[in-house]
């Protein structure tokens, strides 16, 4: 090849043609104003959208919520472990149970009031004070055989629990 029908690529330093558009050996564009005219720019730098960083921050703080209630939060259990435990644990329960006893009232007030039927109500009142009175005797007389069976129950469970006991006194003729 002749020298003054030649010239080196711009990009890979390789000879070429001269009339070459294209170079044959990187593949670049070797058009002589294209050469002179445009360098290569540095990328732009792209910014993160600020919205972006928010939704995902949001959400975060929104997955480690559900996540802690999910743990600790919720309807308090019974807790046989040590009888120090089933005690803190038996007076969060019955005061869970307390609560829902005095809104029960409440509702059963204002249907009264309105001269609606309160039988379920009072029914479900009775269940509830049943299990509060039962409660609060076997935190006075200690841990027993019927105290590991209330062991990691609900509120709602402890409830239905000394529902049954009582319905069983009744068809065994005890009460």
């Amino acid at each position: 090849m002749n020298q003054e029908n030649t010239k080196r690529c711009p990009q890979c330093a390789e000879v070429i043609k001269a009339e070459a558009v294209k170079c044959r050996y990187c593949g670049s564009d070797c058009r002589s104003d294209k050469m002179t005219a445009e360098k290569p720019q540095p990328a732009a730098v792209k910014r993160k959208s600020p919205w972006k960083l928010g939704c995902v921050i949001v959400v975060g703080v929104f997955a480690l919520l559900l996540i802690l209630f999910m743990l600790g939060g919720g309807e308090p259990t019974i807790d046989c472990s040590s009888q120090d435990a089933f005690r803190e644990s038996s007076g969060e329960v019955i005061e869970y149970i307390e609560e829902e006893a005095k809104e029960l009232l409440e509702d059963a007030q204002q249907k009264e009031f309105k001269g609606i039927d309160t039988s379920a109500e009072k029914k479900r009142f009775e269940d509830l004070k049943r299990a509060i009175n039962n409660l609060i005797i076997l935190v006075g007389y200690g841990q027993g055989e019927q105290v590991q069976v209330l062991d990691g129950m609900t509120p709602e469970e402890v409830v239905q629990y000394f529902k049954k006991q009582e319905e069983e006194k009744y068809k065994g003729g005890l009460l």
